[in-house]
């Protein structure tokens, strides 16, 4: 508490000294004043000096008002978030690029966040686009958070549902999908720092029960899970997720720099699927799928397994527009075929054909994550 009080008499008092008077920027046409709302927080406020670029200003102070989750500018921070603070710490402008840097507390953890915002545009810069399952091998992914991952989170995430008073029974296809999400991974040595910290879709009571957990893995254990690409990533050491709250303490952490770098990996990243879900309401199954483009279609690949065997059955089709059409193959034999629509809009229904009887039966889809 004490370290927390320090850090917000510091940040205010620096925040003071070097936000008093706004920041100009005649190069880039814009300035940056702040709005203090208490003794902690600060809010930028950009200005453009040319009206050419009022939309620009429009968009960017927009989304600032979002971030803070504000209506305007004579609100009270905080709405959104009872446990969260935020305040402005830094901030500077290069190559047309806006970078605020914010000091901030969560749940009595204090970090810092950079965010990036195009002075051409108005749009926010995401350095930071790949997912952790991106780096390995079709199905491998699931192999891996199985071994190494859920047997760890599982109870944290039972914990979190019991904070909410949610019940677990009907709740298990969250429980399901939480257990096997990492959304936050850096690197330390020769380890990898996997996290999950994140409030849930569709869960009313996150916040204080949010499901918080970080472990450290050796890099030797991963790296037969990973595809070329992973292991292109595990080798440099030079990528992180920042979407994860307190992923590196340092302001430092991202550059304009970097942001060339990280985009260079967003396009090089596999996609891959994971989906959930149950034939005819009798069969859960969990799926790993890699959708790839060779130039003239999107091509399908990948494997299932049923929840009650371990065998994993081989996948390949095509996606065409919104629709997936994916056959099974047993002994180099097609013995099922799976139509899926609009996976990435969470479609929940799907089939899947028999063909040796030509049956068909629905597949309900209970989780899909990439």
């Amino acid at each position: 508490m004490t370290r927390n009080l320090i850090s917000i008499v510091l940040s205010f008092f620096l925040t003071n000294i070097l936000y008093s008077q706004y920041d100009q920027s005649p190069e880039s046409g814009f300035h940056i004043d702040t709005v203090h709302l208490d003794d902690y927080t600060i809010v930028p406020k950009i200005s453009a000096e040319n009206s050419n670029n009022s939309h620009i200003e429009n968009k960017i102070n927009s989304w600032i008002l979002d971030y803070y989750a504000m209506d305007n500018w004579d609100n009270e921070y905080g709405g959104r978030w009872a446990s969260y603070s935020r305040t402005l710490s830094g901030h500077a402008i290069e190559d047309d690029i806006l970078i605020l840097t914010f000091a901030e507390i969560n749940r009595g953890m204090e970090g810092t966040r950079k965010q990036f915002l195009s002075l051409n545009s108005g749009n926010q810069i995401s350095p930071v686009d790949i997912t952790f399952s991106s780096l390995f091998e079709t199905g491998d992914y699931l192999k891996f958070i199985e071994n190494f991952w859920k047997v760890d989170i599982l109870e944290i995430v039972e914990d979190s549902f019991d904070c909410c008073d949610l019940d677990k029974e009907s709740n298990s296809n969250y429980i399901q999908y939480y257990s096997y999400l990492v959304n936050g991974f850096s690197f330390e040595g020769d380890d990898i720092i996997l996290k999950q910290d994140r409030e849930g879709p569709s869960i009313p009571c996150f916040g204080a029960c949010s499901i918080s957990f970080e472990k450290k893995i050796s890099i030797k254990l991963i790296y037969p899970y990973l595809n070329e690409f992973g292991k292109e990533i595990v080798s440099k050491k030079d990528y992180k997720t920042e979407n994860s709250f307190f992923q590196d303490s340092s302001p430092e952490s991202t550059t304009v720099n970097d942001i060339p770098i990280q985009q260079l990996y967003k396009s090089k990243a596999p996609n891959n699927y994971f989906i959930f879900g149950k034939i005819d309401g009798k069969y859960p199954f969990k799926m790993s799928i890699n959708v790839e483009n060779n130039g003239y279609e999107d091509l399908v690949k990948g494997f299932y397994s049923y929840d009650s065997q371990d065998e994993q059955i081989l996948l390949k089709g095509y996606k065409e527009n919104d629709l997936y059409e994916i056959n099974e193959y047993t002994n180099g034999e097609i013995t099922g075929h799976f139509t899926f629509k609009k996976l990435e809009n969470r479609e929940r229904t799907g089939y899947w054909t028999n063909k040796q009887n030509n049956k068909t039966l629905e597949v309900e889809l209970t989780q899909f994550f990439n």
